[in-house]
């Protein structure tokens, strides 16, 4: 028998079956098309031509729900427009189901979950009117269905005072706290336009979490979009994105990850507020995830939690996510990329975009391994970093440790009084385009903050590659330096472009342990008591470069500022015949010659 072809067009969704999966739906649809140009059927087998005139296939026909594939042959022979073996699958997916046909009130007092259930049970696009619907018992989406009210705070889904804590309240039919083959995945799931209510407060302990305990938790899902849908008082996040079990610390270890993870997953235009426990957005052990346009907002940090709370976490296992275009507000860390001691670090990440206000800590990126790599941070932005919660490094607007080959570009700090940057690593960190408005302008920080605006700590090691150009202070900073590199190892450091204003105490670069792997080039400043500061080491060689500097400052700058040759210092201190220094040597921090 010969494939019968027919013309793809925008009439019928392609059917597709890849092992055990089956999807289709809008997306598929639009992706397929994007590619192949005809359908063809050769008794019970599917083949596609691609634009290219390649051929693929076979595919096995997926059967429609409640009916046979005989029709579809017929359907692509003679052209029909209403492919009859697919009836059943296009029903399943554009039928309507109100759950006030199925028995539910949405008054607010009546239990509301059994007829939820069967309305989802049943599959298709399951729709909440305008109401209040309390429910005592996980909500379960299965594959092909979506659950959709008519909007934020119109459709409203309650955990009732009698639902376990340990219970989310949204998540897949097939999450059951334990490993499932990777194939065995809920697929094309969709919840859209409505809010839930956590109301942690209220409800009973009992139970292990396990990591569940959300209001929206997805536990090894594909193709699966979350929607315009607000989350309040979740008992431990927001919304989790994770493989279809977490592992127990016996079965952790750093190359560990656990089975069936969520994959090609996208939450947007989603708020969590208040998380009770832990965090506003999470994912752990999934890939191909992307959260965009999302709100996070915390009211008071949950000091006795124990744990830290993010407004958005890529954690343990997690690789290829992306997070644009969002907020977080008041959290421990606004945005953070990690990795528990025992378990594998999240990797190839790209945070753009985003804005962290008055949180504890704006961004940061923390690992137990040095396996931790590539992170990008692009066009974000820190308002206001605060002290609140326990963590260390309170008050900073970034800080790096545990991870090599990061990138973070065109990154701003607003009104941080209790400094900039911290950091330390094992491989490469390219700080590029970092501008800042009225950073560290308190002398008295809290615990762990940053010396200034950017400062390297004493934990990098000499395998470090550190690269920071085009800083901008564009108002004076009130204490600290600009740049501070405290490691005492021969790590190499390159600084260049860096203008900025700041007091005569301090210089505006200090290399306590130069040494020659580092290098300034193209400092600018003006307040600062001097250009590059050296208190140590051993060996330094040259490293300034550049048109000679003028600068300012009290005492003698004999063995406190290198600086090219010819650059001056005034010394604002001095009498007749030290008021002028003249550079004449690039050798060392000495060689000022008192004029």
């Amino acid at each position: 028998m010969a494939i019968a072809w027919q013309t793809i067009t925008d009439q019928y969704d392609i059917p597709v079956n890849f092992g055990d999966v089956d999807a289709w739906g809008d997306d598929v649809a639009s992706s397929m098309r994007a590619q192949m140009t005809e359908v063809g059927v050769e008794a019970d087998q599917l083949y596609y031509r691609t634009r290219g005139g390649d051929v693929l296939g076979p595919f096995q026909l997926p059967a429609a729900p409640g009916g046979t594939d005989a029709g579809v042959a017929a359907y692509v022979a003679d052209g029909s427009s209403t492919p009859a073996a697919l009836a059943g699958w296009d029903a399943r997916r554009t039928t309507t189901r109100n759950v006030l046909d199925y028995g539910a009130r949405g008054d607010g007092l009546a239990d509301d979950t059994a007829a939820i259930q069967a309305a989802l049970d049943a599959g298709g696009d399951v729709y909440l009117p305008a109401g209040i619907y309390l429910v005592s018992d996980e909500l379960r989406v299965g594959s092909y269905t979506t659950l959709r009210g008519c909007g934020i705070d119109v459709s409203v889904i309650v955990a009732a005072d009698s639902m376990p804590r340990r219970l989310n309240v949204v998540t897949n039919a097939k999450n059951t706290r334990s490993a499932r083959p990777d194939s065995d995945v809920d697929t094309t799931l969709r919840v859209a336009d409505l809010t839930i209510l956590g109301s942690y407060d209220s409800r009973p302990t009992g139970g292990e979490w396990s990591g569940n305990a959300s209001g929206v938790y997805l536990a090894g899902v594909a193709d699966t979009v979350i929607e315009r849908v607000k989350v309040v008082r979740a008992p431990l996040h927001g919304f989790a994105v994770d493989a279809s079990f977490l592992p127990t610390p016996e079965q952790e270890s750093p190359t560990f990850y656990a089975s069936c993870p969520s994959r090609d997953v996208v939450i947007r235009d989603c708020i969590a507020i208040d998380s009770a426990v832990d965090d506003g957005f999470t994912t752990h052990y999934s890939h191909d995830i992307v959260i965009e346009r999302c709100v996070a907002t915390l009211a008071n940090v949950n000091t006795a939690s124990g744990g830290v709370q993010n407004g958005f976490e890529v954690d343990d296992g997690s690789w290829r996510v992306t997070v644009r275009d969002c907020v977080a507000r008041g959290w421990q860390n606004g945005f953070q990329v990690k990795g528990h001691t025992t378990c594998p670090p999240a990797y190839d990440i790209t945070i753009d975009a985003c804005k962290a206000i008055g949180c504890a800590c704006g961004f940061a990126c923390a690992a137990s391994h040095w396996s931790a790599r590539n992170v990008t941070i692009r066009s974000c932005e820190v308002i206001g970093p605060a002290d609140v919660g326990t963590d260390g490094n309170r008050g900073c607007s970034m800080k790096l440790y545990g991870y090599e080959d990061v990138f973070v570009r065109d990154f701003t700090i607003r009104d941080a009084p209790y400094g900039g940057i911290i950091m330390y690593t094992n491989g490469v960190i390219v700080l590029d385009g970092i501008t800042a408005y009225s950073t560290f302008t308190t002398t008295t920080p809290p615990e762990g903050s940053s010396d200034g605006l950017i400062r390297v700590t004493g934990q990098a090691t000499s395998n470090a590659n550190i690269v920071i150009r085009d800083v901008r202070a564009s108002t004076p900073i009130g204490a600290g330096h600009l740049i501070r590199v405290n490691a005492a190892t021969d790590m190499l450091v390159t600084i260049t472009n860096v203008v900025g204003a700041g007091p005569a105490a301090n210089a505006a670069v200090s290399l306590p342990f130069y040494n020659a792997g580092h290098r300034v080039d193209r400092i600018q400043v003006s307040g600062f008591g001097g250009l590059v500061e050296f208190r140590g080491g051993s060996g330094a060689t040259a490293g300034i470069t550049g048109a000679p500097q003028v600068l300012t400052g009290t005492g003698d700058p004999n063995g406190r500022f290198f600086a090219p040759p010819g650059s001056m210092f005034l010394r604002t201190d001095g009498a007749a015949g030290t008021t002028l220094y003249v550079k004449t040597t690039p050798a060392s921090s000495a060689s000022w010659t008192a004029k």
